[in-house]
This record gives structure tokens, sequence and C-alpha cells, in this order.
């Protein structure tokens, strides 16, 4: 699987970073004005990974307002989630070989491996080739294609930081950017493919063929990504709460966008009928 994987080194030089910033709080005041960004960019950041590029993109579990798609692009650019195609071709691709030799996150290949590894590690060659099989739809995409552009990963961001720090100062760019990517990395990445597979930390209400798990104490900070066996059940459905004690925020934000219109077509899964 490793032959030619090389080290990814944006991705790296990012991880860092962000690993990097909760030593720098100790250089900035604290100011609840801060804590209230963090936490307004900790659920825009997260809802461009988990309501956007995972459920929108990647299984078109919904259809959304062209301004919803701007914001949410710009969220997963900003929180530097990557490019949106190439997070697609990884996360189809795992659910074409989940857990299995081919998985490019099991934790079948280590812990450690599905937690970082599989991020600071690549073999770019095979994104690239597997981006005509898994993401025709997406390739067709305007708007996608424009922000699947090298300077659109890098600009945005940039612009940002640069409007964090004049609005916020130093302390604006710790919090609404630095820890809330951190908190978005570790929630809606990292935490999801090293816990929520071959998990000793949750339970499988479903009999799926890969070693997927739910772990709902994980839920409400992922936005419902970490009922994970429910979404391997149903891959395609938006809502991913199959019982009262699970939590899926994303889905509640994907109801509030469609009683505004700004959402329509969203898939929905029946778990109470649904075979085990």
């Amino acid at each position: 699987m490793f032959k030619n994987y090389t080290i990814n080194i944006i991705p790296t030089l990012v991880l860092i970073v962000f690993f990097s910033s909760p030593l720098l709080t100790f250089f900035v005041d604290f100011s609840w004005l801060y804590l209230i960004l963090l936490i307004v960019n900790f659920i825009w950041f997260g809802l461009s990974s988990s309501l956007y590029y995972h459920r929108t993109l990647s299984h078109k579990a919904a259809d959304l307002h062209p301004l919803i798609h701007l914001l949410f692009l710009l969220g997963g650019t900003i929180s530097l989630s990557g490019s949106p195609i190439d997070w697609v071709v990884i996360h189809r691709y795992h659910h074409s070989n989940s857990d299995n030799e081919n998985d490019p996150h099991s934790p079948l290949h280590g812990r450690l491996w599905s937690y970082i590894g599989w991020i600071i590690l690549r073999d770019r060659s095979l994104v690239i080739e597997l981006k005509k099989k898994y993401c025709s739809d997406l390739i067709k995409n305007k708007l996608i294609v424009f922000f699947d552009k090298r300077f659109m990963l890098i600009a945005p961001t940039l612009v940002y930081n640069f409007l964090l720090y004049n609005i916020f100062g130093w302390g604006g760019v710790v919090y609404g950017f630095l820890l809330a990517g951190l908190m978005s990395y570790n929630f809606h990445w990292m935490l999801i493919a090293s816990f929520c597979h071959n998990s000793k930390f949750g339970y499988r209400r479903y009999n799926t063929l890969d070693k997927s798990f739910n772990v709902p104490w994980l839920s409400p900070f992922s936005f419902g990504e970490s009922l994970h066996n429910n979404h391997h059940k149903y891959p395609f459905a938006f809502n991913l709460k199959s019982k009262p004690r699970e939590f899926d925020f994303s889905f509640f934000v994907i109801k509030i966008l469609e009683k505004l219109k700004l959402a329509k077509n969203i898939t929905i899964a029946d778990y109470k009928n649904s075979n085990k």
C-alpha cells in the first residue's frame, strides 16, 4: 500500500502550525470575544467539512443554494481542509475499499496511521489517477473546479487571516483560525478515521461489511460524523441519527436550511424500519 507514498509537505506544515496553536495562547491575552470567535469558526469549519464536503459533495445527500455552496467552500478552504475534489476522491475511495488493504485511512494499518499518517503521507499520483473515476460529477462543476486550483487553497486563507488580525489582533488569528482549525481537524477528520473504525470506543448497530462503529460521546463535537456505523449502513443518507441518544448537528442545520429554502432534495434513511 505504501509503495509510492511520499511526504505531503503542505498538509504536514499545516498540521505542525495547527498543533502548535495551544502554545500560542500563552502569548495573547484571553478575551471572551476570542472564545466566541473560536466557537463560531469551529462551527463554520466543521459544517464545511461535515455538512458540505462529506454529505453534500461526497454523497450528494442534499442540494444547496449557490450562496451556501460558496459559504462552505470558503469555510473548507480557509480551514485548510484542502481541495474539495481531493477530499471527495479520498472519501469515495475509502467507501469503495473500507477497511481493506486499499483503504487510505483504516486503523488496520495502525491507529497512528488512521489519525495522522494518512494526511502526512500520500500517493499523489493515485489521487490524480482516481479523479476521473470517482469525481466525474465534480470536475464538471465550474465553481468546484475553480476552488480546486492551487491559488484558491491559499488566497482566501491569507485574506481571512489578514482580516482577523486587523479586526481582532493576534488573538483573533490564534483563536479564530488556528485553534478553530485544530479542533475541526481533530473532530471531523482525524478522530473519526482513528476512533470510528475497528474501535473499542463505541458500538455497531448494523452488520456492515466494514469495521465501522458508532461513537456517540464524540458525536456532539463531530456534528454527527462519529455515528459512523449508521453512515456506512446508509452512506447516501444525510441523517446519521438512528436512536434518541445519538446527536446529529449537521442534520439539524440542513433542516433549518431547508425551511429557509436554502437546501432541498435531502436524502433520508429510515432507521426505524431498517434491518440490522
